[in-house]
């Protein structure tokens, strides 16, 4: 794993979960509310557990693999492992979805800390099928399930009607027939994903995710190669979910949207995305916007993606909004390798487009200076031209750019995904004695000094200079002065002593002590391979 809060390719999750054991508490030969079930002790089976189970109670699963299908049956319990997704597996054994819930389950029921695979949805949800349901799903792996009918949806889940939060989940090479081979929100749905990794998932509409007539929360995921004959990443219909601080990487779609397909009068709000190197066979190779969807696109960075026409974006039939976005880079066999436009006139001001743009505001063609654009290191410079150059008043403005900083820094919107501001990060594999190299963003000259923590603190001690992420220090070290550029980068060996699965908590302060522009950054966890 690379250290988290990576701008390019890393989202923070975890996968491991503990758990505390209680004992379990018998009434009458039955488990008493609010009591803890063991399998296979008290059971031999986790449906077992569930079967015997009261609203309140935690079945807690000990390491193994279950073959078997469970459904919560309308209880509000959790049922979680007690070592985590690495060690405790759920096998569908290829009959029907392995987990479902259809039984008005609430938010507090939930699924944690499980292997989810080998599912076989005849119709809907390899994985998991939710439907007129909202259980938790979080810190699980969700692997290699297929819903196999010809409009099978939700290769790995699929939500129906359902407000359930998806989190610090990988959801990885599942396939679905129709829509959504990892994920669907479906019809009225109002889902909150967040901090999960799609990856190696495949479908005909939205390799990775598929929002179908819903009001979904996409955040802070890591969506990256999954296929699709549209929407390699993600596709939209007849949706008005908010896509934000995702990265959509190397995705592909044989047809539309290598990225991200946005049809069927679809009108999301995409903001603070980083969507870099997806591939389109025909239109769109970062987004396709066509079928009278109306998106907003804001502070998105667009950069190396790849289709016939519009390798950044391709709009047809469509009424856009694009604002405070950068397009660099991209590539198109056919037709302009930035922008194509097909009967519509998207509306386009405040962004940095390579070769330019006819007609909108605050438009500029200016190389936009990233850190290490062949590295994808695309944190701006302090002398980018996109640094200070965009619009305040942008629709759907967030106040964070996509790592998490304010984004007004300092008075003006930036163009792009990130926003220029003191950030620590490390792009590298964190390998016991292996060379990396440690990032930091700040204004030239100042002084850098790298601090070592000793474990996180529950709640950030406030300081002058911002939030103090961990206490105590156990090594700090003066790293040098910010160059001219804005980032400063210093070479380290990662020591040999380190183990791997240990977190090693990390900040800067950029700036002398008491100085009046003086900050400390983000934390920066690095977790040791």
């Amino acid at each position: 794993m690379k250290a988290r809060n990576s701008l390019s390719r890393v989202i923070p999750f975890s996968l491991v979960t503990a758990v505390a054991l209680v004992t379990a508490m018998t009434l009458f030969g039955q488990i008493a509310p609010g009591s803890t079930i063991y399998v296979p002790d008290d059971y031999a089976s986790i449906q077992g557990a569930i079967d015997a189970s009261f609203n309140g109670d935690t079945v807690v699963v000990r390491s193994g693999s279950y073959v078997e299908n469970i459904n919560f049956n309308g209880k509000n319990i959790v049922v979680k492992s007690e070592s985590g997704p690495s060690t405790t597996t759920i096998d569908g054994n290829q009959i029907e979805s392995v987990v479902t819930c259809v039984s008005g389950e609430p938010a507090t029921a939930a699924l944690e800390g499980f292997t989810i695979t080998n599912g076989a949805a005849t119709s809907n949800g390899g994985g998991v099928r939710i439907e007129n349901a909202s259980p938790t799903i979080t810190n699980n792996i969700i692997k290699h399930n297929a819903a196999l009918s010809t409009w099978g949806a939700g290769g790995g889940l699929y939500c129906y009607v359902s407000t359930s939060s998806i989190t610090n989940n990988v959801i990885t090479d599942n396939t679905a027939s129709y829509q959504g081979g990892g994920i669907v929100a479906a019809y009225q749905s109002n889902l909150t994903i967040d901090h999960n990794l799609f990856t190696r998932n495949r479908s005909t509409w939205g390799g990775g995710i598929c929002c179908h007539g819903d009001d979904s929360s996409i955040a802070n995921n890591l969506i990256v190669d999954n296929d699709a004959d549209a929407g390699g990443g993600v596709q939209f219909s007849d949706s008005i979910s908010v896509l934000t601080q995702n990265a959509v990487e190397s995705n592909e779609a044989l047809h539309q949207g290598g990225g991200l397909n946005v049809n069927d009068l679809s009108a999301p709000l995409i903001v603070d995305n980083l969507i870099i190197r997806n591939v389109a066979g025909w239109d769109g190779g970062g987004i396709n916007c066509e079928g009278n969807a109306n998106p907003v696109v804001t502070n998105n960075t667009l950069h190396k993606n790849e289709a016939s026409s519009g390798g950044g974006i391709h709009c047809q039939d469509a009424v856009l909004a694009i604002t405070n976005t950068v397009f660099w880079q991209n590539m198109a066999t056919a037709n302009a390798p930035e922008i194509h436009v097909v009967n519509a006139s998207p509306d386009v001001n405040y962004c940095c487009v390579q070769g330019g743009w006819p007609a909108g505001t605050g438009n500029i063609d200016s190389d936009p200076l990233f850190a290490d654009a062949s590295d994808d290191d695309l944190h701006l410079t302090f002398d980018s031209p996109c640094r200070d150059a965009g619009s305040n008043a942008a629709p759907g403005l967030q106040s964070e750019d996509c790592e998490g900083d304010p984004r007004v820094a300092l008075g003006t919107a930036d163009m792009g995904a990130d926003e220029f501001y003191y950030h620590l990060y490390c792009m590298d594999e964190i390998v016991p004695g292996g060379a990396i190299d440690i990032k930091v963003v700040g204004y030239p000259t100042a002084p850098v000094t790298l601090a070592l923590g000793d474990g996180l603190l529950g709640s950030p001690l406030q300081t002058a200079h911002g939030a103090l992420y961990f206490w105590p220090i156990t090594a700090q070290w003066n790293i040098g002065n910010v160059p001219g550029n804005g980032v400063l980068t210093f070479p380290a060996i990662v020591p040999a002593t380190w183990s791997a699965g240990e977190e090693k908590p990390f900040q800067a302060l950029v700036g002398p002590w008491g100085g009046r522009y003086t900050s400390l950054t983000n934390l920066m966890v690095f977790d040791v391979e």
